[in-house]
């Protein structure tokens, strides 16, 4: 892994999180050109990081000046910490944390309308990790380590709000096996 070749993009992410706006904000939508800039960061640092991040790709229109709205922001804002984080853990941990040491970046919601909103995320988010999950831990050996740390991970979800949160309880899970970061990516390859 080239550390120097992806600290361009980690820096790029961190600029990208600290311009858009929180999900409370007058505008709560995202641009197309920062989706597309974001895709296309991540595009690039799959063939340098030994993990498939694929999942945290974000849906883009070009028919369209703004995304979604609070819903889509507050998921875009996920995985751009989720791939934030996980680039700092396994890249950057020796330095400071971007967000000023916080383990995970803040994502505010209104409570109205916007907490409906974020419920169906996270809903939606849990289906998904879950039913990914579940074919993983089928396809493992019974009685393998790789076995009990997917259904660890899995038995983790109710904690689960956000991308971010999915990528720190696959990092502590792996860290309490033992497992490597190398190991992990093999598992959701």
């Amino acid at each position: 892994m080239n550390r120097e070749a992806i600290r361009l993009m980690y820096a790029q992410l961190i600029g990208i999180s600290r311009q858009t706006p929180n999900v409370e904000g007058k505008q709560p939508y995202a641009s197309v050109s920062v989706v597309k800039l974001y895709n296309e960061i991540l595009t690039e640092l799959l063939p340098l990081l030994s993990y498939n991040l694929t999942h945290l790709q974000c849906e883009s229109r070009e028919d369209a000046p703004e995304l979604g709205g609070p819903e889509y922001l507050a998921l875009f804002r996920s995985k751009l910490g989720a791939l934030i984080e996980v680039l700092y853990r396994c890249c950057f941990s020796d330095e400071p944390h971007p967000f000023g040491g916080a383990p995970a970046m803040s994502i505010s919601v209104n409570q109205t309308a916007t907490q409906s909103a974020k419920q169906s995320v996270h809903q939606e988010l849990r289906v998904e990790l879950q039913q990914s999950l579940d074919e993983k831990i089928n396809a493992q050996p019974k009685d393998s380590k790789e076995r009990e740390f997917l259904e660890q991970v899995k038995s983790g979800l109710g904690k689960v709000k956000d991308y971010m949160g999915f990528a720190n309880l696959v990092l502590d899970c792996a860290h309490k096996m033992g497992l490597s970061y190398q190991q992990i990516a093999g598992l959701f390859s």
